[in-house]
């Protein structure tokens, strides 16, 4: 990250909307959403350089599953995540991208994504878009969690189709802020994601979430691996959550964005 401007980085935790929740159909949910976070995009960045003295806003993360939602694990079934699910690009990330163009930043979260090549499957992609409106990355979540919470493949599920080439499955980007990268929730659970994508020359991670901290142990887990997957690769890391959402069936508070540097100092 040598010769790279101070710039600030806002991980941006909204109330996530889901389709057969509100009754509304799953597209129109989507861009419902989407309007929304372009609104606080543009209100939390003026905020963020008048605090800091005009510094530039140059990256914005959302957290995990941002554009629809996951919905209640115990009416939710894999037809209706399905229903969830976009291509990227696609009209939401398009929406995102004018942006990332209007305002010379980059933009990350994840989504349900269709991809041709595996039309019975739907992957938890992570993507980030260019200040020049391009989806410079795509990250496929490896460890998607083994319960009816998610419900999304992993490539490991399809390996011999997917294939095993480290850089498609650790994808890192170089651009002018570091080169970025990104791991997913329950990807942070385990070191060996952050330290392959280090090897591929990560300097900043990504980990968009939707963790739900339900107790004060929950919660000193999700640092403690922030820390850690921070230090152990002297990167830097931004992570970010829902807000506490009237759609979730728990009884929990989300939230806890942080961000953390290569020394695992928040």
């Amino acid at each position: 990250m040598e010769n790279v401007e101070k710039y600030l980085a806002m991980a941006i935790q909204p109330e996530v909307r889901v389709h057969y929740i509100t009754g509304k159909k799953p597209e129109e949910q989507r861009m419902e959403n989407v309007k929304h976070y372009c609104d606080l995009i543009d209100r939390f960045k003026l905020g963020a350089e008048h605090r800091w003295g005009g510094m530039p806003v140059r990256l914005c993360l959302f957290p995990e599953s941002f554009l629809h939602g996951f919905g209640l694990p115990r009416v939710r079934d894999y037809k209706v995540s399905m229903e969830c699910a976009t291509t990227i690009p696609g009209p939401e990330t398009d929406m995102l991208a004018q942006k990332a163009i209007e305002h010379n930043m980059y933009i990350a979260g994840t989504a349900f994504e269709i991809i041709p090549e595996f039309p019975e499957h739907f992957f938890n992609t992570g993507f980030i878009i260019s200040p020049k409106g391009e989806i410079i990355l795509k990250y496929r979540k490896i460890n998607t969690t083994n319960n009816d919470f998610e419900l999304s493949t992993s490539p490991h599920d399809v390996i011999e189709k997917y294939g095993d080439d480290p850089k498609k499955l650790f994808p890192v980007v170089e651009t002018e802020i570091g080169n970025l990268a990104m791991f997913i929730c329950y990807d942070g659970t385990f070191p060996e994601v952050a330290r392959c994508l280090a090897l591929n020359g990560a300097e900043i991670f990504l980990r968009p979430n939707m963790w739900a901290y339900g107790t004060t142990e929950a919660t000193d887990l999700m640092t403690m691996h922030n820390r850690l997957r921070a230090f152990e690769n002297m990167a830097y890391l931004i992570t970010c959550n829902w807000a506490r959402s009237p759609y979730a069936d728990y009884e929990s508070s989300c939230g806890h964005a942080m961000i953390v540097d290569y020394t695992g100092k928040i």
